[in-house]
C-alpha cells in the first residue's frame, strides 16, 4: 500500500564509508620476534662477491637502450615538445657525463631528480625506464667501480651492523633505525646479502600507516531518520483503497566481523501507518493499518575482488512487516447491506492483510535494492582504480603501499605498509593506549621518512626552483619563498643521498632532522656533511595545531674551523629560522583531506611517543 517513494537513504553515505575505508588499511598486528642475526651477518660476509656488484659496463648500456627509446617516444628534433622534455629532463647534461672518463654522481643524481617530479607524463615507462636505469648506473659508480674497495667497506659495514643489531630498542629507536637502514639501503644498492636484508625487514614489516573507525562513527555517517508520507491507491480483494500512509523510524548500521574486508548490515526499524477507505459497490470502509517493518541489507567490501580491484557486493534486502489492521467504519444508507457489508469484511480482513503484508514487504525490498543498488554501482565505478599504482607515485619514484582492512563486530581496522625494497616500517603495533574516539588515526614516523628518502635523496635544492617545486607539490607557491625565489645572490643545498630528511616522534614531541652534503653561496660553498635539527612541542587549542619550537635551531657541521663556516653557518641559521620558525601557523583539522564526503570531525586527542603520532578525532 505504499509508493516506491517511502524510503529515501542519502546517496552519498555509502559512497562516504568506501572512501573512508580505502584512504585507509588494515591492522592485523603482530609483535616483532627476536632474531639471531649472527650466522646471517657471517655467511653474508663470507659470500661477499664483486661479481654480483652493478657493472659500469653493464649499466650503462641499458641505460643507453633506454635513452634511445625515450628520444625517440619524444622525437626532440621533430617537436617542440619533445624539445621542451629534454630540456626539463636536463638530458645534454646526462649526455656530456655518459661521454666522460669519471663521470660526477652527484650531477647525475641531478639528472635523476629531473625525471622525479609531478609533472604529467613522467609516470609513463620511457621516462620511468630511463630513471630506473640511471639508477642502476650510479649504483654502478658506488660499487662497481672500485670492486675491491666497495667489498671491503661492505666487510666492515656488516661487522658494525652485527653490534647495532643487538643492542636493544629504546624509545622512538630513531639513531638504531637509521643505522639498521643505512645498511639495508648500502647493501641492496651493491647486490650483496639478500637473505641478510630480507631478514631484517621481516622485523619491521609492521603496518606504520593505520586507522581504528569505531562502529558510532560509521552510524553517524549512515545513520538518519525516516519520515515519509505517501498516497495510498491501490486494490485490495476487490475493493478499491485510497488514502495516506507514513512510514517513521532509523536507519542504523551494524558491522559484521570480516577478516577479509567489511562486511555492514543496513538496518531499517521504522512504524509504518495508514489512513484508509475503501470502496466496494457502494460500500464504504473506513480503516487504518500498522506495522513495525524491520528491514537489512548485508553489504559486503572486498578490498581484491574481481580481477584484483575492490568491490562492494550486497545480498537481497530482508523485510520483515506484520501488518494488522482496524476497521473502525463501514458505510452505506442501507442497515442490512452494513451488516452483510461488516460481516464480509471480517471473514476478509486476515487476506487482506497478508496481501497488505506482502506488498509493503515487497516495495520497501525493491526500494532498498534499488537505491542501495544504485549507490554500489557508482562507488564500485570510483574504486575501479584503487589497487593501481596512483601516477603521482609513479612519477616521484614512490612505491604503492600495501594495504587492506577488516571488520569486527565493533570497528572498521584499516592499516598500510608505505616502504621502498631497502626500507623498514614499523616494528610492532602502536604502544599508546587507545582513546574512546569515533576515528583514531596511528602514523608510525617511517612514513614520512620513507617517503621524502625516495623523493629528497640526493637532490639539489636552488633558490630559483624553489617556486617550481612548489607549484609542483603544494598546488601553490607560498609568499614567504618569493623573497627566497627572486633573492639576488644565488644559493642551493645539496641533500644527503640516504634519510635526507628525518622525522622523530617521541615523549610527545615532534623532532625534525635535515641532511645535507653540500651548501654554496654564490661561488662560496662548503662541502661537508651538516645535520640540521629543530624540536617541536605540538600544541592543541580546539580543533586547531601549531608547533612551538623548543630551543634554537641546532646546526651541526662536520668541521667548525675556518672563516668560511662562520659565514655559512650564519648563512644557514638565516635560512633555517624561516624553515623552522618558532612558532608555526594555527591550522585546523580537516578530515575531508581522508575522505572528501566526510561530515564535521574535530580533534579532541594527540599523542606522541616511541615513534608513533596518535590522533583522536570525533
Amino acid at each position: 500500500m505504499l509508493e516506491t517513494r517511502l524510503i529515501k537513504i542519502e546517496r552519498n553515505i555509502l559512497i562516504q564509508i568506501v572512501w573512508l575505508i580505502c584512504g585507509c588499511a588494515w591492522s592485523f598486528q603482530l609483535a616483532a620476534q627476536e632474531t639471531d642475526f649472527t650466522n646471517l651477518i657471517e655467511n653474508a660476509r663470507q659470500n661477499l662477491a664483486s661479481s654480483t656488484l652493478p657493472q659500469l659496463g653493464v649499466e650503462k648500456n641499458k641505460l643507453q637502450e633506454a635513452m634511445r627509446t625515450l628520444e625517440h617516444y619524444l622525437n626532440p628534433q621533430g617537436t617542440e615538445n619533445g624539445k621542451k622534455w629534454m630540456e626539463t629532463l636536463k638530458w645534454s647534461l646526462l649526455q656530456q657525463e655518459l661521454a666522460g672518463e669519471q663521470p660526477d654522481g652527484n650531477r647525475l643524481l641531478d639528472v635523476h631528480a629531473a625525471f622525479q617530479q609531478n609533472y604529467l607524463g613522467l609516470e609513463y615507462g620511457p621516462f620511468v625506464r630511463v630513471r630506473d636505469a640511471l639508477a642502476g648506473y650510479i649504483n654502478s659508480l658506488r660499487y662497481g667501480a672500485n670492486p675491491d674497495g666497495a667489498i671491503k667497506n661492505l666487510d666492515d659495514l656488516l661487522t658494525s651492523l652485527g653490534s647495532v643489531l643487538r643492542k636493544s630498542s629504546q624509545g622512538a629507536d630513531t639513531e638504531r633505525i637509521r643505522q639498521i637502514g643505512t645498511a639495508l639501503w648500502r647493501l641492496h644498492g651493491s647486490r650483496q646479502a639478500p637473505k641478510l636484508v630480507s631478514a631484517i625487514r621481516s622485523v619491521y614489516a609492521q603496518p606504520n600507516f593505520l586507522i581504528h573507525v569505531d562502529e558510532s562513527f560509521v552510524n553517524q555517517l549512515l545513520g538518519r531518520s525516516v519520515a515519509e508520507p505517501s498516497p495510498v491507491n491501490e486494490c485490495v480483494l476487490g475493493t478499491h483503497v485510497t488514502g495516506t500512509a507514513c512510514l517513521s523510524g532509523q536507519v542504523t548500521g551494524d558491522l559484521v566481523p570480516n577478516g577479509n574486508g567489511v562486511s555492514l548490515v543496513i538496518n531499517l526499524g521504522a512504524n509504518f501507518s495508514s489512513n484508509n477507505v475503501g470502496y466496494n459497490r457502494g460500500v464504504l470502509v473506513r480503516s487504518t493499518g500498522a506495522a513495525h517493518v524491520n528491514a537489512s541489507k548485508l553489504i559486503v567490501f572486498s578490498p581484491f575482488g574481481f580481477s584484483a580491484n575492490p568491490v562492494i557486493t550486497s545480498q537481497p534486502t530482508s523485510v520483515v512487516a506484520p501488518l494488522s489492521s482496524n476497521i473502525f467504519s463501514i458505510e452505506h444508507r442501507m442497515r442490512l447491506i452494513r451488516r452483510i457489508a461488516s460481516k464480509k469484511a471480517a471473514q476478509m480482513q486476515p487476506a487482506a492483510n497478508a496481501i497488505g503484508q506482502g506488498r509493503l514487504e515487497n516495495r520497501i525490498a525493491q526500494q532498498f535494492d534499488e537505491t542501495i543498488g544504485q549507490q554500489l554501482a557508482s562507488a564500485n565505478g570510483r574504486l575501479s582504480s584503487v589497487n593501481q599504482h596512483p601516477p603521482e607515485l609513479r612519477r616521484l619514484g614512490i612505491p604503492q603501499p600495501s594495504w587492506s582492512v577488516y571488520s569486527t563486530a565493533n570497528s572498521v581496522e584499516a592499516s598500510l605498509i608505505e616502504r621502498a625494497d631497502h626500507q623498514l616500517a614499523a616494528s610492532g603495533s602502536c604502544p599508546l593506549p587507545r582513546p574512546l574516539s569515533g576515528i583514531v588515526c596511528e602514523v608510525h614516523q617511517s612514513v614520512v621518512t620513507n617517503v621524502t628518502d625516495l623523493v629528497l635523496g640526493g637532490r639539489i635544492i636552488r633558490n630559483e626552483d624553489l617556486d617550481d617545486l612548489a607549484q609542483q607539490f603544494l598546488g601553490r607557491v607560498p609568499d614567504e619563498l618569493w623573497s627566497e625565489v627572486e633573492a639576488d645572490e644565488t644559493w642551493s643545498i645539496t641533500l644527503a643521498q640516504y634519510r635526507p630528511f628525518e622525522l622523530e616522534f617521541d615523549d610527545g614531541y615532534i623532532k625534525f632532522a635535515m641532511r645535507a652534503v653540500d651548501f654554496k653561496k654564490g661561488d662560496r660553498g662548503l662541502n661537508q656533511p651538516t645535520t640540521i635539527t629543530a624540536r617541536f612541542l605540538p600544541v592543541r587549542v580546539g580543533n586547531t595545531i601549531h608547533l612551538q619550537r623548543q630551543g634554537d635551531v641546532d646546526i651541526q657541521l662536520a668541521q667548525e674551523r675556518g672563516l668560511g663556516v662562520v659565514t655559512m653557518r650564519a648563512f644557514m641559521k638565516s635560512k633555517f629560522d624561516k624553515l623552522f620558525p618558532e612558532k608555526t601557523k594555527d591550522h585546523s583539522f580537516d578530515a575531508t583531506r581522508i575522505a572528501p564526503n566526510l561530515p564535521f570531525v574535530s580533534l579532541e586527542h594527540l599523542a606522541l611517543d616511541d615513534g608513533w603520532l596518535q590522533l583522536g578525532l570525533r
